[in-house]
């Protein structure tokens, strides 16, 4: 930014790849933070919002900008250059001043950190909805969750039983059973759920995606198409009967074999097309009137498929999604990929206006900076931009910086055009504009390879070459394209004058064969550039989608000594101890699982657990199982687990019949933590803690909506891999994956197997699925196929514009993935036929620039890194025993159900009098049905209360007058052990420990834990006398023992 100042100001920043648009960033933000001009508040940060797209970019800003006033504060800049460059945007001020400020700027940020408000787009719009949930009609409480798919899977399938009953819903059903079976093309099979399934899905990520509903079509029924068909066949028919005989003789053979129940469109009827005629022959007016007819019914009915295909879906989605909207009410959830859309209701239903959200937000922005803005979409745009506009019009500013060149999100809905658009609607304000054209990232062969690649000769030369083929872009599409990369070319540092690039066209026969040949190259690439002592931490893999991935990690994991990280590495669900782990729950869930039984039992947690100890090894354990299966029947059913209780009678008392027992009766986290302990798997297996405690994590996190061990095993088969990747620090691994997780990152060497722009496949893509147009209320999902193309312009014009957008995106992503690399790229191009276009951009067979090298980089002073042992975990169940001496004893469930109903109830009885037992008795009843809302013998439960409040002996642990009572009161012990006390009476002279028992069984157990309870509360209060009380109740009976 430049040192005048004039306000309100809007600054566009056009920055390419690795020519620093976070510092750019970083630099603004400053700048509102010091420079005078601004006269910020007293907390400077208050009034400045800073968004970005992840979480990963939300860090890296934040540090630079605490790095820069460190810097300021402490006067330690890298060099002359760094303090001018950064001090140049603070204005009209001293250094020591700047000193000052910068200091005083740190201190604040530290205080009132809540006001540093750089994040991300969906953060921010979070704290939106949470500020103004009242205007939503959803609780402030509301929880976020992201997978939304098994509640449309519910409420599609109540919607299937609701349709038994309600006419409405049957109605649409039929419809759509008819549209599936004679208007859909590919149909998936004779069972239809599935695919209304999935595109239901996709329906309501659009919808979410624009902010919009869907366009609603009840004029149009599949009969109308049928009908309009039957037209078309009967037209034709009356044409064959009148052809003249200088008519074309093969168009006349087709005309009469042509079936309409196959509607395949005989290409001679293509729009622009006229009676094919024998030379010299001349049409008769009757036979064109027909023709044209024909053409023009033909018009109408594929646009007519095209902007029905997807209605009947539609009808149901909007069905399905009434009750999803009942539904998640309920559960008072909204999910991530919705929260654009309920904050835009905001402003459209107009329930809150731009100063009452400030006031909810409890600040005021004046400055917006806005990270990757050509990936912003619509949406998110229309949330923020009245924010925007009332900062402007007051007097405050809009920074945003993108690069068209690198808009990869498209899927997501992010929008290049908006780039230029805000530019234009803002443009009667002060604008400056500013062009980041030198790369700081890459070295001088890369830099000059992307610009050759990248420029407009030549993306003007591979455009028209494509187009030369498919005759689709003309000049105006080409000119579009290019234009997105007129500011492609970048300089280089001066130092920087090294780098090299190869890239090799690799010729296939099939997919197999061309798989083969590219690992051969690419493992041989990996060794030669460790060879070339490059470490593993600075080779990167760049890979189109997450298949590729897969492939690729499979292939390096092959040469056992190569490191490898991706998320087919990182995902806790491959992990062979987790999968140890899991197999152990499933046996403990189904005990005649003989599968996952030997799965654990010859697995290393269990196998690592017994050494040391003379008992079992692994060889003996297979030897046991060899021996089952070479002398049972081959019809005799055998358990496994039996036999193994029955041979090793000592290891499975020791270290297997617990966990039995105790299934599905102890909390799922502390029963997986109580295995952990017992085998001994942090401590034997040290390395991979991080795979074990995130899976511990994600059972903790699943305790509210997937608590118990079955429902946890449904959960952990079905969940998104993406819920399961682990996060690692940088270690000396090849990264491998795709471009757009690669987005934003750089590495010293990127490797690029397969340059596929696969022509037949993009076309493929297109055609297979559908469009959606966005207007000003709704949206329209038109389905545009390439056959369509030839009987109406309408949609030829919609089919060009979709090849247009992908190959934009294929561009952008060659771009991205180009640009990541800095001192070595190599790209392979695999070329089966023509199908791949790629080497129509980069045309040469075989190429090198510059020359290989090594190369010394400055890096950064690695951390001391401290080895922190593994955590060691106690035995829960253990601990739990002692806590719920009185409940792991039943066997019946419904036991124990009723103890926590009963301890419920006296947990919500502090103290009462002789007058107000029944009131207060009726009260606690109620809470208790809402609290157990499934438990069905309340009354019961009541009794035994009742009995209790009522008998003469206990009657003094609920008349309580002038003493201080505590019902589940949590204390801690010297060693921080955690313990709760049903109830703890406190009075001038005594403390009182009561414990609940709903049994008739004393043991020692109970005494134990009564006089540990005690022994407690007599530390915390040492001056008064401490007396403990068990109570045991049934039904039957009421007894009150007093410890000593």
């Amino acid at each position: 930014m430049t040192k005048e100042l004039k306000f309100p100001e809007i600054c566009v920043v056009d920055a390419s790849a690795g020519s620093g648009k976070t510092y750019a960033l970083a630099k603004a933000y400053l700048s509102f933070l010091m420079n005078p001009a601004f006269n910020a508040e007293n907390i400077p940060q208050k009034n400045i919002l800073a968004i970005t797209f992840t979480n990963k970019a939300t860090n890296e800003m934040k540090q630079r900008i605490l790095e820069s006033l460190k810097k300021i504060a402490l006067d330690s800049f890298s060099s002359e250059q760094e303090k001018k460059d950064i001090l140049s945007g603070l204005g009209d001020i001293d250094r020591k001043t700047a000193q000052q400020r910068a200091y005083s700027i740190i201190d604040t940020i530290i205080k009132h950190y809540d006001f540093f408000r750089v994040q991300t787009i969906d953060s921010f719009i979070n704290s939106v909805i949470v500020g103004c949930s009242f205007s939503l009609d959803i609780s402030s409480g509301f929880n976020i969750e992201k997978d939304y798919e098994p509640y449309l899977d519910y409420c599609l399938d109540d919607l299937i039983e609701l349709s038994l009953r309600d006419t409405k819903i049957k109605d649409a059903f039929l419809e759509f059973i008819n549209h599936y079976l004679f208007i859909e093309d590919n149909a998936a099979g004779w069972f239809p759920r599935q695919r209304m399934l999935e595109i239901i899905k996709t329906l309501f990520d659009c919808s979410n995606t624009y902010g919009l509903p869907f366009k609603k079509n009840n004029e149009i029924k599949s009969k109308d198409i049928l009908d309009r068909k039957k037209e078309v066949f009967s037209l034709i028919q009356k044409l064959a009967d009148i052809l003249p005989e200088d008519v074309n003789g093969k168009f006349k053979n087709s005309v009469k074999k042509w079936d309409v129940s196959l509607f395949f469109i005989p290409p001679y009827f293509d729009k622009g097309k006229s009676v094919p005629m024998n030379k010299g022959g001349v049409c008769p007016e009757k036979v064109s009137k027909i023709w044209e007819s024909i053409q023009k019914n033909l018009e109408l009915i594929v646009e007519m498929e095209a902007f029905f295909k997807y209605s009947p879906y539609v009808t149901i989605y909007d069905l399905v999604l009434e009750c999803f909207k009942i539904y998640v009410q309920k559960e008072d959830v909204l999910f991530l990929n919705e929260l654009n859309k309920k904050a835009k209701s905001l402003f459209d239903s107009k329930s809150v206006t731009v100063p009452e959200l400030y006031y909810r937000l409890a600040t005021r922005f004046k400055h917006y900076l806005v990270d990757e803005f050509q990936d912003t979409s619509k949406l998110q745009w229309t949330n923020i931009s009245p924010l925007v506009e009332e900062a402007v019009a007051s007097g405050g500013s809009l920074f945003y910086v993108g690069d068209k060149k690198q808009a990869i999100y498209g899927f997501r809905g992010g929008d290049y055009r908006l780039f230029d658009e805000v530019k234009e609607y803002y443009k009667q304000h002060n604008i400056k504009e500013e062009i980041l054209n030198k790369n700081y990232r890459s070295q001088k062969e890369i830099v000059q390879f992307n610009n050759r690649i990248f420029s407009q000769n030549n993306l003007q030369r591979f455009l028209q070459d494509y187009s030369s083929k498919e005759e689709l872009l003309n000049t105006t599409h080409i000119n579009e394209i290019t234009a997105i990369f007129s500011e492609s070319e970048q300089k280089y540092k001066d130092e920087n004058t090294r780098g090299y690039v190869k890239v090799e066209q690799v010729q296939i026969e099939d997919k197999g064969q061309g798989e083969e040949v590219i690992r051969e190259k690419f493992v041989k690439l990996v060794r030669s550039l460790k060879k070339r002592e490059f470490d593993y931490r600075d080779i990167c893999v760049l890979l189109r989608d997450n298949k590729d991935v897969e492939l690729v990690t499979g292939w390096l994991l092959e040469q056992k000594d190569i490191p490898v990280e991706s998320e087919k590495t990182l995902n806790i669900r491959g992990n062979f101890l987790v999968k140890e782990l899991f197999s152990f729950l499933l046996f403990l869930h189904f005990l005649p699982d003989n599968i996952s039984f030997v799965s654990f039992i010859l697995g290393d947690i269990f196998v690592k657990a017994l050494q040391g100890s003379a008992k079992i090894d692994r060889k003996k354990l297979q030897g046991f199982l060899f021996n089952i299966a070479s002398t049972k029947r081959r019809d005799e059913k055998v358990l496994l687990y039996v036999k193994f209780r029955e041979t090793f009678p000592q290891i499975w008392d020791e270290y297997i019949r617990e966990f039995t027992a105790r299934a599905g009766l102890v909390p799922l986290y502390e029963f997986v933590v109580s295995i952990l302990s017992k085998y001994n798997v942090l401590k034997n297996f040290p390395h991979y803690q991080g795979f074990i405690m995130a899976f511990l994590e994600l059972i903790k996190t699943q305790e509210q909506e997937n608590c118990g061990l079955e429902s946890f095993i449904d959960y952990f088969n079905t969940v998104e891999d993406t819920e399961l990747f682990v996060n690692v620090t940088s270690s000396n691994s090849i990264k491998v994956m795709t471009v757009h997780k690669a987005k934003g990152l750089e590495f010293g060497v990127v490797i690029i197997p397969f340059l596929d722009i696969n022509n037949t496949e993009m076309k493929k893509k297109i055609s297979q699925g559908f469009v959606i147009y966005p207007g000003e209320k709704d949206l329209s999902i038109v389905k545009v196929h390439k056959g369509y193309c030839r009987n109406s312009a309408l949609l030829e014009k919609m089919y060009i514009n979709e090849v247009k957008k992908s190959i934009i995106e294929e561009l952008n992503t060659a771009y991205v993935a180009f640009t990541r690399a800095k001192n070595e790229l190599y790209i392979l191009i695999p070329v089966k036929k023509e199908e791949n276009i790629a080497r129509l951009l980069i045309p040469e067979t075989s190429a090198e620039y510059g020359e290989q090298g090594t190369y010394k980089e400055k890096k950064e002073k690695e951390p001391t890194v401290k080895e922190i042992p593994p955590s060691d975990y106690r035995d829960w169940m253990k601990l739990l025993d002692y806590e719920f001496a009185d409940k792991f004893p039943m066997t019946d469930r419904s036991l124990v159900v009723r103890g926590d109903v009963v301890h419920y109830m006296l947990s919500s009885i502090d103290s009462i009098t002789g007058t107000d037992i029944e009131s207060i008795l009726n009260k606690t009843v109620i809470e208790t049905q809402r609290k157990f809302p499934f438990f069905t013998d309340i009354s019961a439960c009541r009794k035994i209360v009742t009995d209790i409040v009522s008998n003469q002996e206990c009657k003094k642990l609920f008349s309580l007058p002038g003493k201080t009572v505590f019902n589940e009161k949590e204390v801690v012990d010297s060693a921080g052990n955690t313990k709760r006390i049903d109830k703890l009476v406190i009075g001038e002279k005594e403390v009182w420990v009561v414990d609940y028992k709903i049994s008739e069984k004393e043991s020692e157990e109970h005494r134990k834990q009564i006089v540990e309870y005690m022994r407690i509360v007599s530390e915390i209060y040492p001056d008064r006398k401490v007396r403990g009380f068990l109570l045991y109740a049934t039904e039957e009976n009421i007894a009150l023992k007093e410890m000593t």
